[in-house]
């Protein structure tokens, strides 16, 4: 119990620095595509499939939206579920865009060969 006491702590002190705006919406739209493109940019390096890095990318952002809704009254913050749409847009988004740059630079390499 004291473990996650200490982890529930440093999430709220993490939050107070974090939202800039009043609402946090643009925050999780961020956070939420930085999420999906970092997964789904390893998931498609190691697997190299583009439907795998596709569902883990936006999968990642959707667990994480819902797991920081379900912390939010735990550090003295309400549940919002405007927040984990941002959150799943943010994910969308940064996964095309992950995938996109993929696509790009193996285009560049065959054309390099």
């Amino acid at each position: 119990m004291k473990i996650t006491d200490s982890i529930l702590h440093f999430i709220s002190r993490i939050d107070h620095y974090i939202q800039i705006t009043e609402n946090g919406h643009p925050e999780h739209f961020i956070v939420g595509s930085l999420i999906g493109g970092f997964i789904s940019f390893f998931i498609l390096k190691i697997t190299n499939d583009t439907l795998k890095a596709l569902f883990f990318g936006i999968g990642a952002s959707i667990l994480v939206g819902v797991l920081k809704e379900v912390i939010d009254p735990l550090i003295g913050g309400s549940r919002d579920k405007t927040d984990i749409l941002f959150t799943v847009l943010g994910g969308i988004a940064g996964t095309a865009i992950a995938l996109l740059f993929h696509k790009r630079a193996a285009k560049k390499a065959l054309k390099a060969s």
